[in-house]
């Protein structure tokens, strides 16, 4: 990285040392490093990093899927430290907190996503032109439900870790239009598959309320075969306290017998054995914490209870996500109160 410095002595403080780096690739021509080093008299040396476009600081208007998915720096701190090259970007993702910063913009979204809601809870009219063809479908179809969850995380959840995008070692679920973070409507399903296995439900219900991948075994009365009769919706951060985006690190003391062990790697003659003299590799990587809405869709209000408990029943019993067994992924899911529920959400 073709870098500059430039020494600014100032009363109290030893030289000041400013490094400009552009980004790798396209974006290089516009967004830069800039790292600052200030030694005081007495004391400490104090190193800031931040992101800049021009003149400017990338601030929280800018969307995460391009900060933390398209940009890529070398390290700062020499060789040694090439796991430091994360931390303008877990820098941005804790002060900006990703793009949450825009609560107006938040509160849009799921204003629309209300609307959704109640058109999906409207009874829907068959058109005339099916009448017509089919005398027998003249009655509307039964009206829709919804019920709305909190997910409240009881310390700190790790969303989509195996994505790997850009040049993190971990990647982060984002949400694929305003970069924010969020927990897929397939991991919700999965969530609830293994909540109705501690319940201990039997497969007939599990088929027919989550539905099967195969179309013979899940018939659905109302829609393709195979399909469950709940919809899940991803979910996106609490309007009220959104989500606190955190930079957390784990360190493997055996990353050689992982890497020699590991699947798809590359056959050695023989695989180095574990053992506590290797140097720990610290691992970066990106968690959230706080409260996300989870809408669930379907046509029985019976039907969204029982999957709403065993979204809950999984997330104190395995969590969610990666890291459980370090205590990430635990949270609660319980039903939202009425008022911030909205009209129409159940009927």
């Amino acid at each position: 990285m073709a870098d500059r410095q430039r020494g600014a002595g100032h009363e109290g403080s030893a030289e000041k040392t400013v490094t400009l780096g552009p980004a790798h690739g396209p974006l290089g021509r516009v967004v830069h490093l800039r790292h600052e080093e200030v030694t005081p008299e007495k004391g400490a040396t104090q190193a800031t990093t931040t992101l800049r476009m021009g003149k400017k600081t990338v601030g929280g208007d800018a969307n995460a899927l391009l900060v933390l998915r398209r940009l890529s720096f070398e390290a700062t701190g020499g060789h040694k430290k090439k796991w430091q090259a994360h931390r303008p970007l877990h820098e941005w993702a804790t002060v900006s907190q990703v793009g949450q910063h825009d609560k107006a913009l938040l509160q849009q979204v799921m204003e629309r996503r209300r609307a959704l809601l109640e058109h999906w809870c409207a009874p829907r009219a068959i058109p005339r032109s099916v009448q017509r063809r089919f005398p027998g479908s003249a009655a509307p179809s039964p009206r829709g439900c919804v019920l709305r969850l909190v997910l409240t995380c009881e310390w700190r959840l790790v969303t989509g870790l195996g994505l790997q995008f850009g040049v993190l070692d971990s990647g982060m679920a984002l949400h694929g239009t305003y970069g924010w973070p969020v927990i897929s409507a397939s991991t919700l399903k999965g969530l609830a598959a293994t909540g109705a296995r501690l319940d201990e439900a039997s497969p007939e219900r599990v088929r027919e309320l989550l539905g099967d991948p195969r179309p013979q075994k899940a018939p659905s009365p109302t829609g393709p075969r195979g399909r469950g009769g709940v919809v899940f919706l991803d979910a996106l951060p609490d309007t009220l306290t959104g989500l606190k985006v955190h930079s957390d690190t784990i360190t493997p003391h055996q990353q050689p017998y992982y890497t020699d062990t590991m699947p798809g790697a590359a056959p050695a003659e023989e695989p180095r054995p574990p053992g506590e003299h290797h140097a720990p590799v610290p691992v970066p990587f990106l968690s959230v914490s706080g409260r996300l809405c989870v809408d669930l869709l379907g046509t029985d209000p019976a039907d969204l209870d029982t999957v709403g408990q065993w979204l809950d029943l999984a997330g104190g019993e395995v969590g969610g996500g990666g890291r459980t067994t370090a205590g990430y992924g635990y949270f609660t899911c319980k039903p939202a109160p009425a008022k911030k529920a909205g009209k129409g959400k159940r009927s």
